[in-house]
């Protein structure tokens, strides 16, 4: 049987909008999950759990995914509890999303209990950084991930929860698995032999895997967690087993993390060559004016610039320019007017 990357025979992916499950009424809750993420959610706490371990989710922000979670439980009736972590500290974009009275640095943590008001028996709160959690609830059957982002953040949280988790029976939903960005879940994931990826949401970002093996060791020294080190040649292979197993709407929303990964790793020129020579569709064109206009990704600015776009730091230094010519010109004229009057 062909094996990829990581050793592991290749699986038959679910990839579906879950348009068959339907939600009952919920709270409305401000968040950046679709409809269909919510119906997953819904579907895994009613119809996949059965009170095996615990669920838990890392990352809630006001509640939009974990108001569907606690739903399912409820719709079941279940014993098991909800387990929720997050900083829940406001920060100055969160404003953009949801219009509520709290400024950068509040705990919104008041606010995400009202809005999960009708479900507060089935659920525990903790307010934590992600790097600080300590879990002691025993399995888990149920892991939603919202916060890790990056390797090293994937690494820590898979060491905290690792030897909770139940080979055969525990799911791991990834909620940014599709946001290009975020490559390095998707990367690491990929050769990491204990999860294999089963679910794919379409009209959504989120993934699910199965635990297949223990996760409880997760040491290795062959660059895993360093996928800035990886060869030209391991990341083609890694991204050709991410990207060809899914469906197109969902290969578009990932494809891009190919030569951002390639980016990073130092592989530049073919990074660049590969953003100029990719037919990239309309959305993705707009998602990478999007994020040319934040200041976080102006590291990228030779990206950007192969599709034609201008980065937030070359604004700034047009905005910069401008700015002193205005005053180079008001210097002049001021004196000049000086010496007229003199």
């Amino acid at each position: 049987m062909p094996t990829n990357s990581s050793g592991k025979p290749p699986n038959v992916l679910c990839q579906s909008d879950f348009s068959d499950i339907t939600l009952p009424a919920l709270n409305p809750v401000p968040g950046m999950i679709s409809a269909s993420e919510q119906r997953f959610l819904f579907h895994m706490t009613r119809d996949f759990c059965a009170d095996r371990g615990a669920v838990v989710e890392v990352g809630t922000w006001l509640g939009k995914s974990t108001t569907a979670l606690a739903a399912g439980l409820a719709a079941r009736n279940a014993r098991q509890k909800l387990h929720c972590y997050d900083r829940y500290c406001w920060k100055a974009f969160h404003s953009e999303i949801a219009d509520l009275d709290l400024r950068p640095g509040d705990d919104f943590q008041p606010a995400f209990e009202r809005f999960l008001a009708p479900y507060r028996d089935r659920m525990r709160v903790t307010k934590t950084d992600l790097s600080e959690i300590v879990w002691k609830g025993g399995p888990i059957e149920l892991l939603v991930l919202d916060a890790p982002k990056k390797a090293s953040t994937l690494r820590n949280t898979l060491e905290i929860f690792g030897p909770a988790l139940i080979p055969g029976i525990t799911k791991i939903v990834f909620q940014d698995y599709l946001y290009f960005p975020s490559y390095e879940l998707a990367a690491c994931l990929a050769r990491l032999p204990s999860l294999d990826r089963t679910t794919v949401v379409l009209d959504g970002m989120s993934v699910a895997f199965d635990v297949v093996a223990p996760v409880a060791n997760i040491d290795s020294d062959d660059g895993l967690w360093r996928p800035e080190s990886w060869t030209a040649h391991e990341i083609h292979i890694a991204w050709r087993q991410i990207l060809e197993p899914l469906e197109p709407s969902a290969r578009v929303l990932l494809a891009a993390g190919l030569p951002w990964h390639l980016y990073d790793a130092g592989h530049v020129a073919e990074a660049v060559k590969l953003m100029h020579d990719t037919a990239w569709v309309p959305s993705q064109h707009e998602q990478f004016a999007r994020l040319a206009k934040s200041r976080i990704y102006t590291d990228y600015r030779p990206l950007f610039q192969a599709v034609g776009l201008t980065s937030a730091w070359d604004h700034e230094l047009r905005a910069r320019w401008r700015a002193g010519r205005r005053w180079l010109s008001q210097l002049f004229t001021s004196r000049s007017r000086s010496q007229r009057a003199a």
